[in-house]
């Protein structure tokens, strides 16, 4: 039988001081696919400002393995219209 190993992780709310993580998590889904609608990855700066900009209204999640941040997930408004107030757009 093969060995096992076992990791504990842990899924908690994400904070600006997870930006560095995340935007490295990121940066390579912009530079090397053509998954994401952006040409530049962002910086852990404007990564920082998004996680905050999104934590007002939303909820921005970070998996931790041990103690790295190895993903995350956020949801965000789908539009801007009345109407649309109850749905919301995620992304892992």
């Amino acid at each position: 039988m093969l060995p096992l190993k076992v990791s504990r992780v842990t899924v908690r709310d994400a904070s600006e001081s997870d930006a560095p993580w995340c935007a490295a998590i990121y940066a390579p889904y912009v530079r090397e696919t053509a998954i994401s609608f952006e040409s530049e990855p962002p910086t852990a700066a404007r990564m920082a400002e998004r996680i905050a900009t999104a934590t007002r209204t939303h909820g921005w999640v970070v998996l931790e393995d041990g103690d790295r941040v190895v993903g995350y997930a956020y949801g965000g408004p789908h539009q801007q219209r009345a109407a649309y107030r109850f749905s919301c757009e995620v992304s892992v």
